[in-house]
């Protein structure tokens, strides 16, 4: 069962410091989980490679990690064995410096793979990416992606266990690392990302809802 979360926040208990299950996907305006990251990623057209959504419990993405802040998820069942690390993949904006996430700026990351590991809370690297959106100008491998953007967080420390977050933030390559960023899912392509203007990002991204991810 995927319990609900709330906004990420800096401050939780975080404890163990390792650990594995599946991801589930909480849309946090209907506040209602909307499935899991798929172990399948999209295969065909200009996602290609990108991680999805599913209904589907037995195609539930399973992954997992050591470490606490800045921590790297490994996927476990993922189908294309090549990218095994989650990783955040430049997109729309300078995707050659990684200077993405600023204020007053749709721009966006990617989740897809990574055959590579970057460090913690570390500027973007160029990476062997799963493949995305071979046609555009900006798309394909070789991509800056991160790995290691994932915060694991028990907010309910009472019942350690039962709740835990897990919150992606993208570094830029000035090291800044905004507490700003919202975390999406775009209901009409379909991926997940990461922006740091959610409300310039939504004046283009209308079907982009903003949600959160729970072990489960």
């Amino acid at each position: 069962m995927c319990v609900a979360a709330a906004s990420v926040s800096a401050g939780p208990v975080t404890w163990p410091s390792g650990g594995k299950g599946r991801i589930c996907v909480l849309d946090m305006v209907r506040d209602m989980t909307k499935g899991f990251i798929s172990s399948i990623p999209i295969a065909a057209g200009d996602n290609q490679g990108l991680y999805t959504i599913t209904n589907v419990e037995d195609e539930a993405l399973w992954v997992k990690f050591n470490g606490n802040d800045g921590a790297t998820l490994e996927a476990m069942n993922n189908e294309d064995k090549r990218y095994p690390y989650l990783a955040f993949i430049a997109g729309p904006g300078d995707a050659n410096t990684g200077d993405l996430l600023d204020d007053g700026a749709y721009s966006f990351v990617y989740l897809g793979g990574s055959s590579q590991i970057t460090p913690g809370n570390s500027p973007p690297q160029k990476t062997q990416n799963s493949p995305r959106n071979h046609k555009s100008e900006w798309g394909g491998e070789n991509k800056v992606a991160e790995t290691g953007t994932w915060r694991i967080t028990y907010p309910d420390h009472e019942g350690l266990g039962t709740h835990v977050e897990l919150a992606p933030y993208w570094t830029n390559l000035n090291g800044q690392r905004s507490l700003k960023q919202t975390v999406f899912y775009d209901e009409y392509n379909p991926f997940f990302g990461i922006t740091n203007d959610w409300e310039e990002h939504r004046k283009l991204k209308k079907h982009a809802v903003e949600v959160t991810f729970n072990l489960c």
